[in-house]
């Protein structure tokens, strides 16, 4: 059974056997456009990869997959965290195509909480709808109804939310200034910050501050 590791930034061309690739971290581009990742592809395509952690693998899938947690953790554990025999491997990727299976298309399969673990990564960037449809390969509206089904608040609604909840963290551990804060969550313009934070606590950073010290 062919076992490869892929790391780093490549494009690896199409294969004539049957061959899946899974992309554990990093970003993947097929046909020109960005897939979501975990993946999990057949090589019918060219793929361009970039500082990913992935396994190509000989085996056959039909349609490219979300990886449920359980097979990220069989390929996390597998091949980049412990040294492991031949035949456990072989057994390993045995087990990953059962479960590989069951998943559902990355446009669906488990959308919203990996939308959601990545936004808690990326807070002090500049983030859109359009960015982030752009970087889960799936349309706004696809977007949009994933976390409804999920009984979540609107994509950018939940970001909000996860920048207050990480700002005013930070304002109670009173170790970084209310500029230094601001550019954690990913705004430049401070009088930007201020109106988003009151828009959102019906106070100001400062405000906030002072009664966190106060309480303490």
């Amino acid at each position: 059974m062919m076992i490869k590791t892929v790391n780093g930034s490549r494009r690896l061309a199409a294969s004539e056997e049957p061959q899946v690739l899974f992309v554990l971290t990093g970003k993947c581009r097929v046909g020109g456009r960005t897939v979501a990742v975990p993946v999990a592809l057949p090589m019918t395509e060219p793929v361009e990869l970039t500082d990913v952690q992935a396994m190509l693998l000989e085996g056959c899938l039909s349609e490219a997959v979300a990886p449920d947690d359980l097979s990220v953790q069989i390929v996390r554990e597998t091949f980049f965290e412990f040294e492991v025999t031949n035949a456990h491997r072989q057994a390993a990727v045995s087990y990953l195509f059962q479960r590989l299976e069951t998943c559902e298309p990355p446009e669906t399969g488990h959308l919203a909480p990996r939308v959601m673990s990545w936004l808690e990564l990326h807070l002090d960037e500049e983030i859109s709808l359009d960015s982030l449809s752009e970087q889960f390969g799936c349309s706004k509206s696809g977007l949009a109804a994933a976390f409804r089904r999920d009984q979540l608040r609107p994509p950018m609604k939940e970001l909000a939310l996860l920048r207050i909840e990480k700002v005013c963290e930070l304002l109670k551990e009173n170790e970084l200034n209310v500029s230094q804060i601001a550019r954690a969550v990913g705004y430049d313009d401070l009088a930007a910050f201020n109106h988003f934070f009151r828009r959102h606590t019906g106070r100001s950073p400062s405000d906030y501050r002072e009664s966190c010290l106060w309480i303490t």
